[in-house]
């Protein structure tokens, strides 16, 4: 079976999980309580339960071993790339790494086979399900291709923006930002909801959009602008995925079982941040700073590299600013990913003139022609935990708006405190 093929039959059973998500098994004659819990752990455990005929002429196809390893290991090796960032690891994720360290050793080594039986296998049973021995194979490189094509549509970096493109296709042109940067212009008709997931509505289109790597705090913060007449024009990445999609004004909120607690994004009593104080400056290749007249860029270049398939991947915030009324004012702010090849990555931690062009940059969100101060400050509320009270409290702090957004998205935040401190000294 031809990967093409194989991709045509992932997207069939992405939209499956979709119709499942959203069925109510009490009032669906296509998803009745038990063909409903049938598909719990996934659309292929489900249409196998069922004994699917496309999904059993499919596993039974004839694969190499090749094509196991080759569609397993990605999986693998992100797992394995996850362990590694994490500054230290507990006793559950040491046992996690090691057992993936363990099966990549097995796999890429002279026992694949071991480990098809041993780990997939042996997983699948202990789920209940025996797949049979001449289509095992099969079943284990559907299972992983079905995963690493979920992982890759929904990824951050994915670019793809065609559900999007097909939504508007009445509304945008190619002058518009869904073409120019796979994000949708905010307009009147347009309203942010900063819940849980963030998203915008869009009463011309009556549909509820997920946005994309734009945190919630973010966007209550934008809406605040927005509301006070200060921001310009704004746009946003919205999630491309039609399971992110939903029809009318959806406003149902995820209930988190687990406490979330908050971070305290000031710097001491840091309250503004003078533009005449900032100076260029970079930190162990970890984050740069290039300031003109007119402009400020923040780079974060992460020891540990953020890696896709084939790129090495940054984070950039990016400001313009000017004078108006006697004060400094943020006109412009955006943040993006941007993507190097090897070579150029290399280069680009002594060389802040390098520029990544390995993909087109992807934008996260983007304000234009705004009014904000320079010393605008966001109110926040954190739910911190109180080590001497043994008791979760509430801590209200004020937080200059360019720290705000760069500890949104920037991982390491000492960094940005050190910065920011050493200007005052």
């Amino acid at each position: 079976m031809s990967q093409n093929e194989l991709e045509q039959f992932y997207e069939k059973l992405f939209s499956i999980y979709i119709d499942w998500d959203r069925a109510d098994p009490k009032n669906n004659s296509d998803w009745n309580i038990q063909r409903y819990c049938m598909y719990q752990l996934g659309p292929i455990i489900g249409k196998y339960k069922e004994n699917d005929h496309e999904l059993l002429q499919i596993i039974g196809c004839d694969y190499s071993v090749q094509d196991m390893i080759d569609t397993v290991l990605p999986e693998i090796d992100s797992q394995i790339q996850k362990y590694e960032r994490q500054h230290s690891l507990d006793i559950m994720d040491e046992m996690k790494y090691e057992s993936y360290l363990k099966q990549h050793t097995i796999l890429t080594g002279d026992r694949p086979m071991q480990w098809l039986e041993e780990y997939f296998e042996a997983n699948m049973k202990g789920i209940g399900l025996t797949v049979d021995a001449d289509t095992i194979m099969g079943f284990c490189i559907v299972y992983y291709g079905y995963l690493n094509y979920c992982k890759r549509i929904s990824s951050v970096y994915n670019s793809d923006c065609n559900n999007l493109k097909n939504l508007y296709a009445q509304y945008c042109s190619k002058e518009s930002s869904l073409y120019k940067y796979n994000m949708i212009d905010v307009v009147k008709e347009c309203e942010l909801m900063p819940i849980d997931a963030p998203r915008v509505y869009d009463k011309r289109i009556d549909k509820t959009m997920f946005t994309s790597n734009i945190p919630r705090e973010l966007l209550l913060a934008i809406s605040i602008l927005k509301d006070m007449g200060i921001l310009g024009n704004l746009a946003v990445r919205v999630s491309n995925l039609k399971s992110k999609i939903y029809d009318g004004r959806y406003d149902l909120q995820t209930l988190m079982e687990a406490k979330e607690f908050g971070k305290l994004f000031s710097i001491n009593t840091l309250t503004s941040v003078p533009i005449t104080k900032l100076y260029s400056k970079e930190y162990d290749d970890a984050i740069w700073i290039k300031i003109t007249e007119t402009d400020i860029t923040f780079e974060e270049l992460c020891k540990s590299d953020v890696r896709t398939t084939d790129s090495i991947v940054t984070q950039v915030i990016h400001l313009q600013y000017r004078k108006a009324n006697g004060t400094i004012v943020i006109s412009h702010i955006d943040h993006e990913f941007v993507f190097y090849d090897k070579k150029e990555y290399v280069s680009r931690k002594t060389n802040s003139d390098i520029k990544g062009t390995k993909h087109t940059r992807l934008k996260s969100f983007k304000i234009d022609n705004s009014m904000i101060p320079f010393d605008y400050n966001i109110v926040r509320k954190v739910s911190i935990f109180n080590s001497d009270s043994n008791k979760d409290v509430v801590v209200e702090e004020e937080v200059p708006f360019l720290i705000f957004v760069l500890k949104c998205y920037f991982k390491h935040e000492e960094l940005i405190d050190e910065y920011f401190q050493n200007i005052y000294r």
